[in-house]
């Protein structure tokens, strides 16, 4: 597990940035491959995200900016800023919500 200072993953709901955002802050690193990671936010980020009424809600809503501090290599290279990229695909959420707990005040 891993916690990301600062904004260094933030989702976006427009291209431009001027929507709603969302700064990543915790979750696990994998590398998959010599060129490939998995990220995988922790379940308290989920949960911040699907509070977000516009952000994440279609393939249109749905942005990710990684700036250089995001990846650092063995050598000390920052990743190049990666600017705001649009997702590639996109699948709704399907999870209902769950009523755990309520208070009745009588």
């Amino acid at each position: 597990s891993m916690l990301l200072g600062g904004a260094k993953m933030v989702l976006e709901s427009t291209s431009a940035g001027n929507g709603q955002d969302f700064n990543v802050a915790a979750g696990t690193l994998a590398y998959t491959s010599a060129r490939t990671a998995l990220f995988t936010m922790a379940q308290l980020e989920v949960f911040g995200i699907k509070l977000q009424d516009t952000l994440f809600t279609s393939q249109q809503t749905t942005h990710i900016h990684l700036n250089a501090d995001f990846i650092v290599d063995m050598a000390g290279v920052r990743l190049q800023d990666s600017g705001i990229s649009p997702a590639t695909s996109f699948r709704a959420d399907a999870t209902a919500p769950v009523l755990l707990t309520y208070l009745l005040n009588l």
